[in-house]
């Protein structure tokens, strides 16, 4: 039988180890968690700065004085926004509808 150990552990702290824990079991490269600036997010979602500041009401981002702050986290959830579902969603979700009424 394997010892408990309960411990407190900060939400930022919990975030990394379950990220480590699932990168290493899957073998895949984890969202860093290090603010990228405006060229960074840029260059991240493959296209110009400009485009960055024309589109920043819909990208996740901080300001800091007059500096932009991205997440690769963020910037994922932006591109997820447009995303066109699958047939099989679709039709999983108009079956799940159709099942609860």
């Amino acid at each position: 039988m394997s010892e408990q150990v309960l411990m407190t552990i900060s939400k930022t702290d919990l975030q990394r180890l379950i990220i480590d824990s699932v990168t290493a079991c899957l073998n895949v490269s984890a969202p860093s968690l290090a603010p990228l600036g405006v060229e960074e997010a840029a260059s991240y979602l493959k296209v110009s700065p400009s485009t960055i500041y024309k589109k920043i009401d819909d990208i996740p981002h901080r300001k800091v004085g007059k500096r932009l702050y991205f997440t690769e986290e963020g910037l994922n959830q932006y591109l997820n926004i447009g995303k066109v579902k699958t047939r099989q969603e679709i039709e999983s979700e108009a079956a799940t509808h159709v099942a609860l009424t």
